[in-house]
């Protein structure tokens, strides 16, 4: 592989989330090939990368229960879009 080539060292932790993220979306590919897992979590990504700018960390837990929220919210949006084409596409 090219990280063992170029002799890289990758953090376990990385691996392991990247490894982790793949299996999510293939997962959710093979269920629903309309949803996109990670285009799905990039504005949670976005919105933990600016509340760590601004809470440098300590409002995790604050801020875990409302990333939840927008992620449903956002998901529930997806699943009527995803409806809509199917239904259009029947009809």
């Amino acid at each position: 592989t090219i990280v063992r080539n170029h002799q890289v060292r990758v953090d376990v932790n990385y691996a392991t989330l990247v490894m982790n993220a793949l299996c999510l979306d293939g997962l959710a590919n093979s269920i629903l090939p309309e949803y996109n897992v990670l285009d799905a979590a990039k504005p949670l990504l976005r919105a933990y990368a600016r509340w760590q700018k601004l809470a440098r960390g300590a409002g995790f837990k604050l801020f875990l229960p409302l990333a939840r929220r927008v992620k449903k919210r956002m998901d529930r949006r997806i699943y009527r879009e995803i409806a809509r084409a199917q239904e259009g596409a029947l009809a």
